[in-house]
């Protein structure tokens, strides 16, 4: 198996558990950053300067759990993996409903840790045979739908309850959907949301001014402004 280097974020009210788990993590030679937050607000923040593609997240701690967490990324149209851990197995039905990859209760097995990186590891390299097969796709309009190579999309803004599509050729197409749906629909490799209204196509990424909060995008030669909520900087500039 081709493996990608990963990054990962330990959310955990308790150090030693922090330790335990980074020190479980650092024998894996694909993992090549692992960060740590004792609690939900310190964990919104790290993502904020770089989104993980694994987040190993506590269930029960002070203040916010491990469940308002994953609400309040959502908040912010942000995505990535959740593995559970957690001392607590009551909490495994809940954790689904949740959409989490995984639920390891801790202590933690480290063979049990090894499938579960593993087998996301798996899962992401069908995702990108998928995407690099996949040549369009298709959205609802008020007239039906249309089919678009995701190549074409040059960004995309939030209209009410529609979105509008920005196309590389200079078209617009307004879909049916709303712009968390249309951002679920495109490869998470290829866009990236830079506030609560629009998401961008990285491929057409040229310059971010940070004072001015300023995304400059080029279509061959083209230049377009987009403005950059503040909330997500560095995410956009990390994904340079």
């Amino acid at each position: 198996m081709n493996k990608k280097a990963l990054s990962v974020l330990i959310i955990d009210d308790v150090p030693d558990a922090i330790d335990i788990l980074t020190c479980l993590l650092e024998d894996f030679e694909e993992i090549t950053e692992i960060n740590a937050a004792t609690g939900v607000d310190q964990g919104i923040e790290k993502i904020m300067n770089r989104l993980p593609d694994l987040v190993f997240l506590d269930i029960d701690m002070p203040g916010k759990n491990g469940f308002e967490f994953i609400h309040e990324l959502k908040q912010l149209g942000l995505s990535t993996t959740i593995i559970f851990q957690t001392a607590h197995p009551k909490y495994s039905i809940e954790a689904i409903r949740h959409e989490a990859f995984d639920y390891l209760v801790k202590p933690i097995d480290p063979v049990q840790l090894k499938k579960s990186i593993y087998r996301f590891q798996a899962m992401e390299q069908n995702k990108r045979k998928e995407n690099h097969t996949l040549q369009k796709v298709r959205f609802s309009t008020r007239g039906g739908s249309i089919y678009l190579d995701t190549e074409e999309i040059l960004y995309v803004v939030a209209e009410g309850n529609y979105s509008e599509l920005f196309l590389a050729s200079g078209q617009t197409k307004v879909v049916t959907l709303l712009l968390a749906k249309v951002i679920m629909l495109l490869p998470e490799s290829q866009f990236i949301r830079i506030s609560r209204s629009a998401g961008v196509n990285l491929r057409y990424m040229r310059e971010l001014d940070r004072k001015k909060r300023m995304l400059t995008l080029d279509v061959e030669g083209k230049k377009v402004l987009l403005q950059v909520a503040q909330k997500y900087l560095n995410v956009v500039e990390t994904s340079f």
